[in-house]
């Protein structure tokens, strides 16, 4: 499993193309988050899950992404409606995060398979096992955030993590990678940013045992 940061809900739109070829999947890339919902007021998991696609056609022949667990009945699709796309290490990737079960209940482990379709029907297959972190491992260590006028403070023993600004149709308007302490907000968003956000969201990624921690939504009370 690939580790690093990902990209949050930064949709980004895919032209297509008629396609001759079929897509081949190169190399998949996933990770549980354990989400703190404070509307909510509990804690569930929610799945980031991406894979890296060839396709002689183009990147943007893909069309839709299925990730299946036949036993159970249940699948994901991912399709323009919920996908993101983005490029590390010269590798592109897309995939979707935030996937859940929509009922607050862990996310299956097992044998899950994947299926990739271009714009012409082709498609490619590949059998992926998901695995739950190691229970010993994990510690829900959600960042503490707080705002008081124009400065924001993170509470928190992590030691790094990114902030997701959100605008009121849940469009993504900045992200910032920053440490625990009080912040003035001209530090993470300029004046024009600031009139646009109405709430976000904090995430922190534990590379060495494999899990995200995610926390939110906080209100942004403004300029």
């Amino acid at each position: 499993m690939k580790k690093g940061f990902l990209c949050p809900f930064l949709l980004i739109p895919l032209l297509y193309a008629c396609s001759g070829s079929p897509p081949g999947i190169v190399n998949t890339d996933w990770m549980v988050v354990y989400t703190q919902d404070r509307v909510l007021d509990t804690v569930y998991q929610e799945l980031n899950f991406f894979v890296q696609i060839q396709d002689n056609d183009g990147f943007n022949d893909i069309t839709e992404i299925y990730l299946i667990r036949d036993d159970l009945n249940w699948s994901w699709k991912i399709d323009s409606s919920n996908w993101i796309s983005y490029e590390q290490d010269g590798e592109c990737w897309i995939g979707a995060n935030g996937l859940t079960l929509g009922r607050g209940e862990d996310l299956p482990e097992g044998n899950y398979r994947l299926l990739v379709i271009d714009r012409s029907g082709q498609r490619d297959e590949l059998g992926v096992s998901i695995r739950q972190p190691d229970p010993n491992s994990v510690a829900l260590d959600f960042a503490g955030i707080s705002q008081d006028n124009s400065f924001i403070t993170i509470d928190s023993q992590l030691p790094s993590l990114v902030l997701w600004f959100y605008d009121s149709q849940a469009n993504l308007v900045n992200e910032k990678y920053t440490k625990p302490g009080t912040y003035h907000v001209s530090e993470f968003l300029n004046t024009k940013e600031r009139d646009q956000v109405t709430w976000f969201y904090a995430y922190y990624q534990n590379e060495e045992n494999g899990y995200g921690l995610k926390s939110g939504p906080y209100l942004f009370e403004g300029p």
